[in-house]
């Protein structure tokens, strides 16, 4: 599955023409996310097992390894891009969210839901 994810403008992310949208996938499967910064502040995508609410720091350790763009904390500066793959464990209801600071805590964040 590929996933091109759109952050910004503001704390969102688009994906397929949608701002924040649930994401389906199957547990085993391989996701490729191509992953673009529009906005004009740093921006960053990672998969988490923990749900909202957030604190101004969220949980860094990814819900799957590899399920998160680089320096995720720095984040992808505007207009720069980040593309990674991982591959999707158990069933379960997971969480995408931008790792910057306060931006999580800001609602940026969606569902990600493995259905067995």
């Amino acid at each position: 599955m590929h996933l091109s994810v759109l952050s910004g403008p503001g704390l969102t992310f688009a994906i397929g023409g949608l701002t924040n949208p649930t994401i389906q996938v199957k547990p085993g499967a391989q996701v490729v996310v191509h992953f673009l910064n529009v906005d004009v502040q740093p921006h960053s995508f990672g998969i988490l097992a923990q749900g909202p609410p957030y604190g101004a720091e969220p949980p860094t350790e990814p819900a799957f390894p590899g399920a998160g763009s680089p320096d995720a904390h720095m984040g992808t500066p505007p207009a720069g891009n980040a593309t990674f793959s991982f591959t999707v464990g158990s069933a379960g209801t997971y969480w995408y969210i931008c790792h910057v600071p306060g931006h999580a805590a800001a609602n940026m964040y969606g569902e990600f839901v493995v259905q067995a």
